[in-house]
């Protein structure tokens, strides 16, 4: 490769176009303004384009005493802002208001949506074909640390120092552990090897730091709503620098085309979409066209080194390389629907546990590497699946449309081991984990335009959750909405925290033709040690077994032997809707009876204490049964065994409701709203009822039951 010292030659483009790069790190953000109040602004942005709007959409940018005011007027290169200051909704007087409705706010946003999505790449994205690295092999990637004439690196206490915290931040110390004394859970490389099984494992060359003439602000300052309007020049600056210390930049031309894959820039200080400074550069991944003194450059792409006042995790930069091997951006780039959110590292998955240990490849993204390929279903063939964890091996399982090979399903198993520590936003005390189902309607122009969720109606790469709601942490404002995308997130895998156990027609979105995948996925369980099985396909049905009414002197569960079953499970909870699950059991072959001892030995009931008891038949190719009714035990204080209190049984039947009491002869059946439906004095009921909730009342007990 020539290289010709001291000529520096115009970029082919006046403007790099950023090709794709990370959401904003916080997504709203509480500002105080003067006048005292706090405003709720949501950050929007993309490396293009950074603007900010209320939480009803209005679009606000700070004017110059650092204020929040309302955008009246918004051109290509500027825009007028009001003269007062934003209000949250509630807080704003009728002249705010009245003033409100003259603003065309709702032109103003799109017309900004266009510019940050609708502009051409300068590269195709979302194809490996056009991608600057490889992903299969070793390839060597330069790494120039920048830092500015006012803003120095804080990661060590000299050059030298900091050049050797960033050669382990990117490729570890290689023993084979990883390494993680860069606050991470590993280096950029101990991530990749990890997620490619070793297929992929990039070399970083760490060049620098290098001091560039200017403060950062020049470089990171925004032009109107476009971010870092000299970007070009820290580029440019940055390498002409570094050239000075490395000269063979051959070495950089993995595929020997003369020119160099890509380089990456970590840069001193934060990044925009991490802080609220404009000034600061948004990390990105850019096609450049570019050539510095006689050398070309394929693609550039650049992170910070600090949020939050301490040296940021591997998580972006894992993002932006990614980028580099053809991964299009997976979050809603319009920030109105959930994308992937933080189950993915082309969301917000790079900023698990602060972008410290960003989240693994989901099994889409391995096949779409290479690396490890979908194994694909059929409904030819009725089958059983253990999956095992992706982050331990585990395999992905793709489900294709009838209709349209374009339209299927992947279904894996992630849970909160490994990268996939934090994944979903777990937390340590909060793990989020199960069957992963995701919906992937590709079309070859959105993935190279990087526009594969900038449709709200019609997203291409989304979960489908099993508690039916996707809630995205850009709606987190306060701790209560915190707490909701919590509770959320558990539920959106299976079985999760609301035990779903099956993915019904009705509850998925299927884009083409019928509307209905018609390949059934049931019997989704996981088990204690995070193995998670399901049933493809399979229609057949296990009858449900019944308790039998016990004596209460041996300390035995008896039920009846169900044909075709091959197992049985045994539930026991100390409260009736099974929330405090302490025991369950699993039968194998044609066992009809289950001991309590072991829950009496194990001290998990206490004298005088009620257990809740249920069962299921089980078999490997047919649909488990339903649960039994629920029969429930009273540990003896004198005698320490149990005896038995057989529960009603209830049975729904299209609208049919049946009671059956072993031991009360007096039911009845209530509406809500109090109006007697039914009543018997001989321990059995049936009423015909129509949807809705209705109070069966019998043992003197009383219980909700949900007629659909």
């Amino acid at each position: 490769m020539k290289h010709t010292k001291f000529f520096l030659t115009a970029f082919l483009c006046s403007a790099l176009c950023a090709n794709a790069s990370v959401k904003p790190r916080i997504q709203k953000i509480n500002a105080k303004q003067s006048d005292g109040t706090q405003l709720v602004v949501k950050h929007i942005g993309n490396g293009k384009i950074s603007y900010f709007t209320t939480a009803d959409g209005y679009l606000v940018m700070k004017n110059s005493d650092g204020d929040f005011c309302y955008v009246t007027d918004a051109g290509a290169n500027n825009y007028k802002l009001s003269a007062s200051v934003a209000h949250n909704p509630g807080q704003r007087t009728a002249e705010e208001t009245a003033m409100l409705k003259t603003i065309r706010n709702a032109e103003n946003v799109s017309a900004l949506n266009e510019i940050m999505f609708g502009e051409k790449n300068t590269r195709a994205i979302g194809s490996q074909e056009t991608a600057p690295l490889t992903s299969n092999g070793t390839p060597s990637v330069p790494v120039i640390l920048v830092q500015f004439a006012d803003k120095k690196f804080t990661a060590g206490t000299d050059d030298a120092d900091v050049n050797r915290f960033y050669n382990l931040y990117c490729n570890g110390n290689g023993s084979g552990n990883n390494y993680t004394g860069g606050g991470s859970y590993g280096s950029i490389k101990d991530y990749f090897t990890a997620q490619s099984d070793g297929l992929f494992k990039p070399k970083f060359h760490v060049i620098g730091p290098v001091t560039l003439d200017k403060g950062y602000a020049h470089y990171g300052e925004n032009a109107s709503f476009y971010t870092d309007k000299n970007i070009n020049e820290f580029f440019s600056e940055a390498l002409t620098k570094a050239q000075a210390i490395q000269t063979l930049w051959e070495d950089f031309d993995n595929d020997g085309d003369g020119v160099v894959d890509m380089a990456f820039f970590i840069y001193a200080g934060e990044g925009e979409n991490g802080c609220d400074d404009p000034n600061t550069i948004w990390p990105k991944e850019m096609a450049s066209g570019g050539t510095i003194n006689g050398t070309a450059y394929g693609a550039y792409a650049c992170c910070n080194e600090v949020f939050d006042g301490a040296t940021d995790g591997i998580g972006t930069m894992c993002h932006e390389l990614s980028h580099a091997l053809g991964l299009p951006d997976f979050y809603d780039t319009n920030y109105k629907m959930y994308g992937m959110d933080y189950w993915d590292l082309m969301d917000s998955g790079n900023y698990c546990e602060n972008g410290r240990t960003p989240c693994g490849y989901s099994s889409y993204q391995k096949d779409f590497m290479g690396w490890k390929k979908l194994i694909a279903l059929s409904p030819d063939t009725p089958q059983k699946i253990t999956a095992e964890p992706l982050s331990k091996g585990g395999n992905g399982y793709k489900i294709t449309n009838t209709e349209n090979p374009n339209e299927f399903y992947t279904l894996e198993n992630r849970q909160n081991d490994g990268w996939d520590k934090y994944i979903g936003y777990s937390t340590r005390n909060d793990g989020h984990h199960g069957l992963l189902i995701t919906h992937i309607d590709y079309d070859a122009n959105k993935w190279m335009a990087n526009r594969v969720n900038t449709d709200a109606s019609h997203q291409r790469l989304t979960l489908i959750p099993a508690d039916g709601t996707l809630d995205s942490y850009m709606h987190v404002a306060s701790a209560d909405d915190l707490e909701e995308y919590l509770l959320s997130a558990g539920g959106d895998p299976y079985p999760g925290t609301n035990n779903v156990h099956e993915l019904a027609d009705d509850k998925a979105v299927v884009y083409t033709q019928s509307g209905k995948m018609n390949q059934p996925i049931r019997d989704i369980e996981e088990d204690e040690n995070g193995t998670i099985t399901f049933k493809y396909c399979i229609t057949e049905k296990l009858d449900a077994p019944v308790i039998s009414e016990l004596s209460g002197t041996d300390g035995y569960i008896y039920w009846n032997a169900i044909d075709g079953a091959d197992g049985y499970v045994l539930t026991c909870s100390k409260d009736v809707d099974f929330k405090n699950i302490i025991l369950k059991v699993s039968c194998s072959g044609d066992v009809t009876s289950a001991s309590t001892d072991s829950i009496i030995k194990s001290g998990a009931l206490e004298a005088g204490e009620t257990l809740y008891v249920k069962v299921k038949a089980t078999a490997e190719m047919k649909l488990n049964s339903d649960e039994s009714s629920v029969i429930s035990f009273v540990l003896s204080p004198s005698s320490g065994i149990v005896r038995a209190k057989a529960e009603a049984e209830i049975l729904q039947n299209e609208g049919l409701l049946t009671v059956k009491s072993p031991t009360s002869k007096n039911i009845s059946v209530n509406g809500i709203e109090g109006l007697k439906y039914a009543e018997s004095r001989n321990g059995e009921v049936s009423v015909y009822l129509k949807p809705g909730i209705y109070i069966v009342t019998c043992d003197g007990n009383s219980r909700k039951i949900l007629i659909r």
